[in-house]
C-alpha cells in the first residue's frame, strides 16, 4: 500500500496516538516511518469490526484456542527469561505479554545505560526484520515487551525471538 499526505508533518500531529510500547524512531534521525500511525481510521474506533472479522474467520473455537496458545508463548518466553543468565524479568508475564530486558552478565551497567542498550537491541531486531520487539517503560526503566496475538506464531518463534535478544544483546553491550 501507499499513503499519499501534503504535509508530513501536520498529518502526524492530527492522527497519531502513540504509547510507550509503539513508539518508532524519529524518521528524521534514520528510523523507518510507520504509515499506520498517521491514518484516518484512528479518528475512530472500530473494534467490533476486528472482532466480529476475528469471530467470523476463527468461529469461537479458533478464537480460543488462539488465545490459549498466546498465553501459552508468553509463559514460555517468561520461563525462558527467568532461566537466563542475561535476561530479567521485569514484570511477570500477563496473559499474551512478557516485559523483560537484556543485562549483559557480569556487569553492572547503570539503569541509563541498561535502558540505552535494549534501546538499541529493540531497534536492532526490527531493522534486521526477523521479528518486532518494541520497547515500554516498566518501573521507570526500558523493557522489551513480547506480545503474542498471531494465530501462527509458535514456540520456534519464541525460541528465536530469545537467541535475537541475547545476539543483539552481547553485539552492543
Amino acid at each position: 500500500g501507499a499513503l499519499l499526505v501534503r504535509d508530513r508533518h501536520l498529518n502526524q500531529a492530527n492522527y497519531t496516538l502513540v504509547p510507550d510500547y509503539l513508539d518508532a524512531p524519529d524518521p528524521q534521525q534514520g528510523g523507518v516511518p510507520w504509515p499506520c500511525e498517521h491514518m484516518f481510521e484512528l479518528t475512530f474506533a472500530d473494534r467490533a469490526v476486528k472482532t466480529w472479522a476475528s469471530i467470523a474467520r476463527l468461529g469461537r473455537d479458533g478464537v480460543r484456542d488462539m488465545v490459549i496458545n498466546c498465553n501459552k508463548l508468553a509463559r514460555l518466553l517468561g520461563q525462558l527469561v527467568e532461566d537466563s543468565d542475561n535476561l530479567e524479568l521485569l514484570s511477570p508475564a500477563s496473559v499474551s505479554t512478557v516485559n523483560f530486558r537484556y543485562v549483559p552478565l557480569g556487569t553492572s551497567l547503570s539503569d541509563d545505560a541498561l535502558d540505552t542498550l535494549n534501546q538499541r537491541v529493540s531497534d536492532a531486531i526490527e531493522d534486521c526484520g526477523e521479528a518486532h520487539i518494541p520497547t515500554t517503560k516498566v518501573n521507570g526503566v526500558v523493557s522489551l515487551r513480547a506480545c503474542f496475538l498471531h494465530y501462527e506464531n509458535c514456540e520456534d518463534d519464541v525460541h528465536h525471538l530469545v537467541a535475537l535478544v541475547q545476539r543483539f544483546g552481547k553485539q552492543y553491550q
